[in-house]
């Protein structure tokens, strides 16, 4: 390979993550900025299975309601909360949840309200256009994101990923502590040189860097709730 450091992480990634067959892609609503929303908040703290749980809540309720969540914009999912009666009534009568972020610092559902109303006063009504937004114009937006109230970074992160947003160039929180840890105290790799590093991890490994970078963020998340317990 050609870098030590790229070798570090090839042996971290072979000995820390499950094999490469195993590994699961990650989660796009490509269609739905909606469940977008929705998964990448709510995901914050909950595991896969009751985040999952929640979303059938919501799919179940826009069938009923004669709509499809699979193409929900985030405008949909605004006039849903509404037509509940507000986010506590969306929370506990559609979702069937009382979730909160980390810390306890803000009702997952009024989270969910704020961010999709970030996204709608931006022009980013659906994925489609999420994803054609130049990468200033939604930093801007991701901004006003972080300003909610118990959204984080991650939960910005995942809502890229979740609305199919390529951004090759951003490195989550999670990969960054993975890679930390990996390559030991000392190590002087930047935020920059990382796409590169995992360009060249992924090669030797036969996979998208996409996949890699979603396989780290995985185990690094399920490290992060074992040892909340």
């Amino acid at each position: 390979m050609a870098t030590n450091v790229a070798r570090h992480v090839l042996d971290a990634v072979r000995s820390d993550l499950p094999p490469v067959e195993e590994w699961t892609p990650a989660l796009v609503f490509r269609d739905s900025l909606a469940l977008s929303i929705l998964n990448s908040t709510l995901g914050l703290r909950a595991d896969t299975r009751s985040v999952g749980e929640v979303l059938d809540n919501y799919r179940q309720n826009r069938h009923v309601a004669g709509a499809d969540a699979q193409h929900d914009s985030a405008q949909d999912l605004l006039d849903a909360i509404d037509e509940a009666g507000g986010a506590r009534a969306f929370s506990l009568g559609v979702l069937h949840t009382e979730q909160v972020l980390p810390d306890d610092a803000h009702p997952t559902i009024e989270a969910v309200r704020d961010g999709a109303k970030v996204l709608v006063d931006a022009g980013i009504v659906t994925t489609q256009d999420f994803r054609v937004v130049s990468r200033d114009d939604r930093g801007a937006v991701e901004k006003r994101w972080l300003a909610i109230d118990g959204l984080d970074p991650s939960s910005w992160n995942y809502l890229i990923v979740n609305a199919g947003v390529a951004d090759p160039e951003r490195v989550d929180r999670r990969v960054r502590a993975f890679l930390d840890r990996v390559t030991g105290e000392g190590s002087t790799l930047t935020d920059d040189q990382i796409p590169a590093v995992l360009a060249e991890v992924a090669g030797e490994l036969n996979v998208e860097p996409s996949a890699l970078v979603h396989s780290i963020w995985s185990a690094e998340r399920r490290r992060e709730h074992a040892a909340r317990g």
